[in-house]
C-alpha cells in the first residue's frame, strides 16, 4: 500500500503556521542583541534589561539603570561580555553596561552644541575592531540631517561627520544602519526624500575609513533600504523596496559589491522586506506578506547567493498585521525570529511583540500546514515515502523536480514525474517540486 505526502499549494510557495508557533511578549521589546554565549538580552519598559536563553527562559533581569530622564532604544553586545546602549532626546545618550545589566558609565554625546535642532536620535551603534564604538544619528526638524560619530571605549568623541550626503531640497535624510568591514572601514546605509524639483526617494551607501575619511558614496534612485549586512565575500546584501514612477512599491533584495556597484536585484513576492541575515550558502529575509484584504502575516524566505528563492514561509495571525523585524541564526542552524504586530498600517517604531523559533528550513517547531493564496488549492502527492528506490510525483502544472542530499548538494534534477533513487545511499534527502512558478520543499527518507 503506497504512502502519500500531501501539500496544499497556492500561487507562490509558502508554509503557514498556527498561532501556537508564536510566543508573545507582555511588554514591547525595543531592541534585542545576541550575546557571545548564545543567549539574548533585550530592552523593555524603557530601561528594563532582561537576559534570556533561546527558549526565552530568564537568566537575569535588571531595571535599576540610572535613567537620568533619558531613553534607551538600542543595545549591542560588546567584546567584554557587556553591552553598549544608545537613546534619543535633545542630546545623544550613551550607556556602557556590564554583563549583569548595571551601568559602567553614562554619557551625553552632544555633537551639535545647543540650539533648536528638533531632536537627536541615535539610530544604530556598534563596537569596532579597535574596541571603540561608532554610531549614527539623525537630527533636525523632521530628521532632515544625519551624522556618523566615532568614540573611544570610554565614550569620548574621536571624530564626527555631520550632515552626510546633505541635499538642500531634502526634507528627510535618515542614516539607518552602520556596519564595519573586515579592514575596519565603516559603511552607512540611509534614505533621502527629496521634494524639489520633483518628489523622489533614494537610498545611499557611504563608506568611510576608520579615521572618518570618505572612501566612496553611492546613491540608488527610487530605492528604500531597510537593512543590510556584509557577506563572506565583502558584498552588501540589502533588504528593501523599490518605488516606481507611479508610486507603486515592490519588495526587493539587492546585492552590491565592495565598490558600491549593483550586482543583482531580485523582486520578492512580499508586502515588505525588513531584515536580512546570512544563511548556509545564501541569505534569509524577513518581513510581511499580504494574507488577505484586511491584514498581513509575517514572512520568512531563503535564497541562494544569486538571490534565487529556495523556500518561503508565512506565519498566519487572526486579527492583527504582523511583520518580522529581526533574524538571529542559532548554533544549530535554526533561526529565532522577532516580529511586530501593528494595526493596519506600516509601523516606524520597529519594536518587537513576539518571537518565532523555526528550524533550518524555516518550519515551526510545533505544527504546520501548507496553504496557498488561491481560492482552490492544488495538491502535490509524492509517494512512497519512505522509499527504497523510485519516487512518483503527482502534481498539476508540474515543471521539474530537484533532489538534494543533507549537505545541500544537488544530486538529481529531472522533468520526469518518476525519479530513481536506487543508486543513492540510505538516509534523508530534500525534494523541491516546481509547478508553474511555485517551489515546494519537503523531506524524503530513502530506506
Amino acid at each position: 500500500m503506497r504512502k502519500l505526502i500531501t501539500f496544499l499549494l497556492f500561487s507562490i510557495s509558502f508554509c503557514s503556521f498556527s498561532q501556537d508557533c508564536k510566543q508573545s511578549f507582555d511588554n514591547k521589546i525595543k531592541d534585542v542583541t545576541e550575546t557571545s554565549d548564545g543567549n539574548f538580552t533585550f530592552i523593555s519598559d524603557n530601561f528594563k534589561l532582561t537576559k534570556v536563553n533561546s527558549s526565552f527562559d530568564t537568566i537575569w533581569q535588571n531595571s535599576h539603570l540610572d535613567t537620568s530622564g533619558n531613553i534607551l532604544l538600542k543595545i549591542r553586545s560588546t567584546f567584554d561580555g557587556g553591552y553598549i546602549g544608545a537613546g534619543s532626546g535633545s542630546r545623544g545618550n550613551l550607556f556602557k553596561i556590564d554583563s549583569l545589566g548595571d551601568s559602567v558609565w553614562v554619557k551625553d554625546c552632544q555633537i551639535l552644541g545647543f540650539g533648536p535642532f528638533g531632536g537627536y536620535k541615535i539610530s544604530d551603534i556598534l563596537q569596532t575592531l579597535d574596541s571603540g564604538f561608532v554610531f549614527i544619528a539623525v537630527y533636525g526638524h523632521m530628521s532632515n540631517n544625519s551624522a556618523v560619530v566615532k568614540i573611544d571605549n570610554l565614550g569620548n568623541i574621536l571624530w564626527s561627520k555631520i550632515g552626510i550626503l546633505t541635499n538642500p531640497n531634502s526634507f528627510d535624510n535618515q542614516a539607518k544602519n552602520i556596519i564595519e568591514s573586515d579592514n575596519g572601514d565603516l559603511i552607512v546605509s540611509g534614505i533621502v526624500n527629496v521634494y524639489f524639483p520633483t518628489n523622489k526617494t533614494y537610498s545611499y551607501l557611504y563608506r568611510f575609513n576608520n579615521l572618518g575619511d570618505s572612501v566612496w558614496a553611492k546613491t540608488y534612485d527610487n530605492y528604500h533600504f531597510n537593512s543590510f549586512l556584509n557577506d563572506s565575500d565583502g558584498n552588501f546584501i540589502i533588504a528593501g523596496q523599490e518605488i516606481n514612477a507611479s508610486n507603486i512599491v515592490a519588495s526587493r533584495i539587492i546585492k552590491i559589491n565592495t565598490l558600491g556597484d549593483t550586482v543583482w536585484t531580485k523582486q520578492k513576492k512580499a508586502h515588505l522586506i525588513n531584515t536580512v541575515q546570512l544563511a548556509d550558502n545564501g541569505y534569509v529575509f524577513g518581513g510581511s506578506i499580504d494574507s488577505n484584504s484586511t491584514f498581513n502575516s509575517s514572512y520568512f524566505s531563503k535564497t541562494n547567493k544569486k538571490g534565487e528563492t529556495q523556500w518561503s514561509r508565512i506565519f498566519l495571525e487572526d486579527t492583527t498585521n504582523s511583520q518580522l523585524n529581526m533574524i538571529f541564526k542559532l548554533k544549530d542552524n535554526s533561526y529565532l525570529l522577532f516580529g511586530e504586530d501593528y494595526p493596519n498600517f506600516p509601523s516606524l517604531s520597529n519594536h518587537m511583540d513576539y518571537s518565532i523559533k523555526v528550524d533550518s528550513l524555516g518550519y515551526c517547531k510545533i505544527a504546520s500546514n501548507s496553504i496557498t493564496e488561491a481560492d482552490s488549492p492544488s495538491i502535490i502527492n509524492c509517494y512512497p515515502n519512505p522509499t527504497n528506490g523510485k519516487l512518483t510525483i503527482d502534481a498539476e502544472n508540474f515543471e521539474c523536480v530537484e533532489v538534494y542530499d543533507v549537505s545541500g548538494r544537488l544530486i538529481i534534477k529531472s522533468e520526469l514525474k518518476i525519479i530513481d533513487l536506487e543508486g543513492q545511499s540510505k538516509g534523508l534527502y530534500f525534494i523541491k517540486v516546481y509547478t508553474e512558478g511555485v517551489i515546494e520543499e519537503f523531506k524524503l527518507i530513502k530506506d
